[in-house]
């Protein structure tokens, strides 16, 4: 989802993943109750941000944060998106 930070919709993010608008709409629902995405409601459309800080739940990645994935992902030099989804 990294790679899609930027798109409008969930329905412009299923289609660049190439998965269902639903399968979006789960994972993000998962990632929104387990703390790692706040959503907002701003006028009639859902805004979400990456909680920063947040740890990888695999025990290999014990010790990690998602926010040093993104780093390790992200171009360097380049800033993030405001970090919306």
């Amino acid at each position: 989802m990294l790679c899609c930070a930027w798109l409008s919709t969930l329905r412009d993010l299923a289609e660049r993943l190439g998965i269902t608008e639903r399968a979006v709409q789960s994972i993000v629902a998962q990632l929104v109750e387990s703390g790692y995405l706040e959503k907002e409601r701003v006028g009639r459309r859902n805004q979400y941000r990456l909680v920063e800080g947040m740890p990888m739940r695999h025990p290999v990645e014990a010790g990690r944060s998602v926010d040093d994935l993104i780093r390790l992902l992200r171009p360097s030099g380049q800033t993030p998106p405001g970090r919306a989804v």
